[in-house]
Parts: C-alpha cells; sequence; structure tokens
C-alpha cells in the first residue's frame, strides 16, 4: 500500500498547482491521484484557460495578482510551456444594475492593487455598450498543457 503525507485527489489544473506549491514550500511526500489517463485530460483540458483579474472577491482578487505574473513567468520557473498569452479582459455593461455591479468590483480590485483598469470608455468603442471596465492584466494559456507542466516539474 502506498502513503503520502499528502494526498490531493484529481491531477487537473488545481489540483496540479496545489501539488507544485506544496512542494515548492518544502513538502516532499505529495501524491496526485487522477482517473484519466494523463493529468489535464478532464475538465481543464475542456476548459477555455482564461486567467483574469476582474472579481468579486477579495480572495479571488488576491489569487489573480499571483497567478498573473505567476504565468506570465511559468515558462522560465518550470521549464514547460503554458501557452500563456497576455492580452486583458474587457466586460462589457448592458444595462445600469451590470454598470454599477462592474464600478463595485472596480473600487476593490483598485484598493487591492490591480493595475492598469480601464473605463467604461473601452466599452462604448466597441459598439454602444452603457459602458464597463476593462484590465490590462489576464490573458489565457493551454489548461491541459499547464496541469501537465504542473506534474513534470517535481
Amino acid at each position: 500500500m502506498q502513503t503520502a503525507e499528502v494526498v490531493i485527489i484529481g491531477g487537473g489544473i488545481v489540483g496540479s498547482s496545489i501539488a507544485y506549491h506544496l512542494i515548492a514550500a518544502g513538502c516532499k511526500d505529495v501524491l496526485v491521484i487522477e482517473r484519466e489517463s494523463a493529468q489535464g485530460k478532464g475538465s481543464t483540458g475542456k476548459s477555455m484557460g482564461g486567467v483574469r483579474a476582474q472579481f468579486s472577491t477579495p480572495i479571488n482578487i488576491q489569487m489573480s495578482l499571483y497567478s498573473i505574473p505567476f504565468y506570465a513567468s511559468f515558462d522560465v520557473r518550470l521549464g514547460h510551456p503554458a501557452g500563456y498569452r497576455p492580452q486583458g479582459y474587457l466586460f462589457c455593461a448592458t444595462n445600469d444594475e451590470h454598470l454599477a455591479y462592474l464600478r463595485t468590483n472596480f473600487e476593490k480590485q483598485v484598493a487591492m492593487g490591480l493595475k492598469d483598469v480601464g473605463s467604461h470608455a473601452h466599452c462604448r468603442q466597441r459598439g454602444g455598450t452603457m459602458g464597463g471596465r476593462s484590465s490590462a492584466h489576464g490573458g489565457d494559456r493551454s489548461s491541459r498543457e499547464t496541469a501537465a507542466a504542473h506534474a513534470r516539474s517535481d
């Protein structure tokens, strides 16, 4: 029977990232259990791979402020490509309620250190919506390659 100090169920992007960060923090006995034939072949491999900072909760904003620079340097840190492409994100509102929601989130994001957040003018230039928020931070990456790279980096 195999034992480990930490057992992680699921080798997708979350499980692989947790394993990577535990090992980087000094935990040497980590076991990842994955039902697929390779890591990242489950729901992770089917995702779009978006990485963004425009969230509404402090914990998600904090994780984004960490993960965006992490993915930007992923290839160097782990020695495997993640396919990260920094291109930013744009959320546009089509009604007053959604615009107010984006403004509230904007205030939280800036207060927590997010920089380069654009205003509603970006949306108006793109087709008559009421307004919105954009950020140069974020982009996308290959979810499957990223999960697999986390697994290979130990």
